[in-house]
């Protein structure tokens, strides 16, 4: 069975999120993984979203549990450092714990001054690039953790 990698997005700024899952898309088909991807309108929305999912597919068989998932979310500058985002990290990171699934996030942060498509695309390729590497290296120290066994 292939691995799967779900991408949760907050569609906060609809292109933008679309633009990231295109470009992630793309990478995780280079590297002949599967892709699942789930939306919701908030970033408040995903940590609930995402400990959801991740119940379901730990105590459901029908449903394949993820190799990793990867959090695509697009944030004003100003907004990064108030106390809801430090939650919102905070419970991915404790979700990442308790299920012994990686969730690493792809953050695009964007300033209040108007940058070119050109420019946001770019940056949004990099962003996605990088997250889909450390979701590699993590999933790959996961499988290594896992082959060995404690005496």
């Amino acid at each position: 069975m292939s691995q799967i990698i779900v991408a949760l997005e907050s569609r906060k700024f609809q292109e933008i999120s679309d633009l990231m899952h295109k470009f992630l898309k793309e990478e995780l088909d280079k590297l002949n993984l599967k892709s699942s991807r789930i939306s919701v309108p908030r970033p408040l929305d995903m940590p609930c979203a995402l400990s959801t999912v991740m119940h379901h597919t730990m105590s459901d068989q029908k449903w394949q549990k993820p190799a990793a998932y990867i959090v695509i979310l697009t944030q004003y500058m100003d907004e990064v450092a108030s106390f809801e985002n430090h939650q919102i990290f905070h419970q991915f990171f404790e979700l990442s714990r308790i299920y012994q699934t990686p969730v690493i996030p792809a953050l695009h942060i964007l300033e209040r001054h108007s940058k070119t498509v050109d420019e946001i695309e770019k940056n949004c390729q990099k962003i996605i690039m990088e997250s889909v590497q450390s979701c590699v290296a993590l999933i790959e120290l996961h499988q290594k953790m896992n082959a060995h066994t404690r005496p």
